[in-house]
């Protein structure tokens, strides 16, 4: 299952983005939360989203400084993150992708759009799930023949 959390302060989005995200496929499971405080403690390094889909002005926090403390978490590295607002200022756009936003949609959006975008992403989070997991096992294998050669015996 792929996890999608999906963070906005009004109901409405959140239902609708819901089930737009529900739509990309059977194997979707989806959380939401009205509070950007709320999803970074509900998750960690065992526990996280495949993507996560953020309002951009919230009250509590606005997106960029969300976007900047998912990254800052270690489950937040390598997680896309798509900003959705209907704030069409090249400021905000600008703002959500320096911080670490990884695609931007206007609302409304346009549902087609949404689930592509949502789809293409989540293969991306796996990308570089599968690309972490290869580095981590790369530096053990790469540690392990240096230890190796350091005793001077042969490892198999």
């Amino acid at each position: 299952m792929k996890l999608i959390a999906i963070v906005d302060d009004q109901a409405s989005k959140r239902t609708a983005f819901e089930q737009l995200a529900r739509s990309v496929s059977s194997a979707v499971e989806v959380e939401t939360f009205a509070r950007p405080t709320d999803a970074l403690t509900r998750f960690d390094n065992e526990h996280y989203p495949d993507l996560l889909i953020t309002d951009f002005k919230m009250p509590e926090m606005d997106g960029a400084t969300f976007i900047g403390k998912v990254r800052e978490c270690g489950w937040g590295h390598d997680v896309p993150i798509i900003v959705v607002t209907a704030h069409d200022e090249r400021k905000c756009r600008l703002k959500a992708l320096e911080s670490g936003a990884t695609d931007f949609l206007l609302s409304p959006v346009d549902r087609t759009e949404f689930v592509t975008r949502v789809r293409n992403l989540l293969q991306l989070g796996s990308f570089r799930r599968q690309a972490r997991q290869r580095r981590g096992f790369l530096t053990f294998c790469l540690k392990s023949v240096i230890l190796c050669s350091e005793s001077c015996v042969l490892c198999v």
